[in-house]
């Protein structure tokens, strides 16, 4: 205590030095803390579900059938799966539901809900907030319909009245006995925002294994672990080859349901995470430099001290309560600033961060805020404390303190060096992420997205069961569409590019090709349905051929398909036929566009005519001329064929395509803002280290001038040590940007890690900063006179 009270007296005699370094700790700490709050909120945080940890996804590999490895399942594989009660405790199907709730006297109201098997919230372990789960005799094919509700749409549709329960609401024209709500934060596996469920109803007796379809997740059983479970269904689906053909040499991968929710968010987090950990040790390493050069002016001091009887370990001790008392109020002062900067990211990262609503400043972030702020505090505070205390009785008494210290100037040196690495691992790191961005911004999507409107329809939400009334309501829709004033093109498809339709596979067959298919079956490929009218307003690009006709028996397929299927001949002119649609003349090669995101690989895909591969959901694509508001005239078109059925997700294409870019574009940002800071750090740190030791040769400096040194020979003199130490920062940070840019070799798009442009431009970038920074001291040095610096 009696340290703590002659601290404080100390730090309030120097407001100029102590408010420093508390701005410094709480930008440092604070923003530390903010990305901490991040990557626990995403990362850490177990899922909002019972026993989370034990919680999986399972998948299968459909890489012969063109697709990705963790790949959908079909209900007959789920039910082999769930029937393994040795490996899995439970397990539960989820598709997608577009769902349109009537609600009287207002226009309907559409909604995202999901469609599961009767043991979904069981196998999440949760407990209903009012009624009950579904039932097994509510998940059979010919059973009467039930809902269950989210607790938001609970309280903002009924007010969170219980008499709900049993009551029977209109669900896309059908009736629905609401059976129970979920517990208030309940997430959707599947569709985050899901604000209802119903039961999927699938038929298991009499399952298959082609229709491919379902995304599963399971408990695993006591004991069972992972790697185990995968290798037990995997010999389970070999073990049905000889039955079934479609499942040869397919594999079984269990994967966390965190890994999966979160997705490929985990690497772009831990990276600002490192980045914002760099920048906390610049600051620690400029604090340190300041409490050095405080240290060396307070050797008379701690002489005194060590004179009248002062132990090294008291000594030690009352630096260590100075460097902790600052680093203690540096860190409350940067909750502050982690609230503010919190905020400020949740409202970048929102739309496409998963589990933003779950990331909150909470006791795990306040621990990690205090540890930071205590370890920070031992850092910057070690080395003025072991100088402070090996205290010379005689030098700095005999000399009013004017002397320096050769172990505090090499410390001094010391510290700049690893900011000056530190800032070129953060420089490299984040220029390679900037040109990443840029070259994903300027990649061709093979589409032009540019003046183009978009909005949904969920007409198998919205009661149309029958093929023949979807294509009704299209025909209709197509031709009103064409009334918009000001629209050039108009059209619609089941699937929007740049990843954010989802997709849908089908089996085909090419006509007079036996050899294409796969084990005897037909191959299967993504495909979207669409009208003739979808590639004129998307601006889809042809390689060769055309777009189909109006009601034509004809279909377009991409590059990649052509390639594939036809390596040797011509794909325009041959017949294909989809599942259920009759065969099809391939009149066009659409270019291959990024329908799956701007970095996505290009999958073989068809486009097939709505009237032979009619769809539940449609997204209506507009193109008009710049500027002119056109989803108001969508919403009437579609209302005047059918009233019942809701426009929802107006947007444009421009937006969509921000939204693909929006995590790249913000880790370029950030990034660049810290690299911006770290250089910022870097340059003050040379330049505090420059004028310390400059402000101590100054008699040397009016030796030299006044036996004919030149003012420039000084500046010279004055530079070299500057650029000395950015040579050996560079030297000691080449090695760190090398192990940064292969950490984020996977975040990176057109550009190598390696780059040799990048690390030469960044080390131009240290090296004139150290000039800069070297510069200023050095110009005031050589103008100083010579008998006032020979009195100095």
């Amino acid at each position: 205590m009696t340290d703590l009270r002659f601290v404080l007296r100390v730090l309030a005699r120097t407001p100029g030095f102590t408010l420093t370094v508390l701005l410094a700790l709480a930008v440092g700490i604070g923003a530390t803390t903010a990305i901490f709050s991040l990557v626990n909120g995403v990362l850490l945080r177990p899922l909002p579900y019972g026993n989370a940890d034990r919680l999986v996804m399972i998948w299968q590999d459909l890489t012969p059938r063109g697709g990705p490895i963790d790949e959908w399942a079909s209900p007959g594989v789920f039910r082999d799966w769930r029937s393994r009660t040795d490996v899995l405790a439970s397990a539960s199907a989820i598709g997608g539901w577009n769902a349109t709730l009537a609600v009287e006297g207002a226009p309907p109201e559409a909604l995202r809900g999901e469609v599961v098997t009767s043991d979904y919230f069981t196998t999440l372990g949760l407990a209903p907030a009012a009624g009950r789960w579904f039932e097994p005799r509510e998940d059979m094919p010919d059973a009467p319909r039930a809902v269950v509700l989210s607790h938001g749409l609970w309280m903002s549709r009924y007010g969170g009245s219980a008499a709900i329960i049993g009551r029977t609401i209109t669900i896309g024209n059908e009736p629905h006995e609401v059976v129970g709500v979920a517990p208030e934060g309940t997430r959707g596996v599947l569709i985050p925002d899901a604000a209802l469920w119903r039961p999927m109803r699938l038929n298991l007796a009499t399952a298959d294994y082609g229709n491919v379809f379902l995304r599963v997740i399971a408990r695993l059983a006591d004991g069972m672990r992972r790697d185990e479970a995968g290798q037990r269904l995997t010999a389970m689906v070999r073990a049905l080859e000889p039955s079934e053909p479609e499942l040869a040499n397919r594999n079984v991968y269990v994967q966390d349901a965190r890994d999966w929710i979160v997705g490929d968010v985990r690497r772009p987090l831990f990276v600002l995470l490192a980045a914002v950990g760099t920048l906390l040790l610049l600051t620690i390493a400029n604090i340190a430099n300041l409490l050095l050069a405080r240290a060396t002016a307070r050797e008379r001091e701690m002489s005194i001290r060590a004179a009248i009887g002062a132990s090294r370990v008291r000594l030690v001790r009352l630096m260590i309560v100075e460097s902790l008392t600052l680093s203690m109020a540096g860190g409350l002062l940067g909750l502050i600033v982690a609230g503010w900067s919190l905020a400020g990211l949740l409202a970048l990262v929102g739309d496409f961060l998963p589990r933003a609503a779950e990331v909150q400043l909470d006791a795990r972030a306040l621990g990690f805020a205090a540890l930071v702020a205590a370890v920070t505090g031992l850092l910057f505070g070690l080395a003025p404390a072991v100088q402070s205390s090996r205290a010379d009785l005689q030098g700095p008494l005999r000399e009013s303190g004017r002397s320096t210290s050769r172990r505090g100037q090499l410390a001094r040196n010391g510290l700049v060096v690893a900011q000056i690495a530190l800032a070129l691992v953060m420089l490299v790191s984040a220029t390679l992420i900037v040109r990443s961005f840029t070259s994903l911004r300027q990649v061709d999507l093979g589409f032009t997205p540019q003046g183009v409107s978009v909005a949904t329809v969920a007409l198998g939400g919205s009661g149309y069961r029958t093929g023949d009334q979807v294509r009704a309501f299209l025909t209709q829709l197509e031709e009103r569409l064409k009334t918009i004033p000001g629209v050039t093109a108009s059209g619609f498809s089941s699937q929007l590019p740049l990843g954010t339709g989802g997709d849908s596979d089908t089996a085909f067959t090419i006509a007079g090709k036996p050899e294409l298919q796969q084990n005897g079956r037909p191959r299967v490929s993504w495909y979207r349905s669409v009208n003739a009218g979808y590639f004129p307003a998307i601006g889809m690009r042809f390689a060769r051929g055309r777009g189909i006709a109006p009601g034509a028996r004809e279909a377009v397929v991409n590059e990649a398909f052509a390639t594939r299927y036809f390596p040797n001949e011509e794909a325009i002119g041959q017949q294909i036929e989809a599942d259920g649609s009759g065969p099809l003349l391939i009149v066009g090669v659409a270019a291959d566009a990024r329908t799956r995101g701007p970095r996505a690989a290009t999958l073989s895909e068809m486009f097939l005519p709505y009237q032979f591969a009619p769809e539940g959901t449609y997204n209506i694509v507009v193109r008009a001329n710049e500027g002119l508001p056109v989803i108001p005239a969508v919403r009437a078109r579609v209302t005047a064929v059918d009233p019942n059925v809701p426009v929802a997700r107006p947007t444009t294409m421009d937006a969509l395509h921000a939204d693909a870019l929006a995590q790249p574009r913000l880790l370029a940002t950030l990034l660049g803002a810290f690299s911006a800071a770290a250089l910022l750090l870097a340059l003050i740190g040379i330049y505090g280290v420059i004028a310390y030791t400059v402000s101590h040769r100054t008699a040397e400096m009016g030796i030299r001038l006044a036996l004919g040194a030149t003012p420039r020979q000084v500046v010279g003199l004055v530079l070299a040590d500057g650029i000395k130490l950015g040579a050996i920062g560079l030297a000691v940070g080449v090695a760190g940007g090398l192990a940064a840019a292969n950490g984020i070799g996977a975040l990176l798009f057109g550009v190598a890690p390696r780059d040799p442009l990048t690390f030469a431009g960044a080390a131009a970038v240290i090296l004139a900063t150290a000039v800069l920074a070297s510069w200023l001291p050095a110009r005031r040095a050589a103008r100083v006179a010579p008998t006032q610096a020979l009195r100095s």
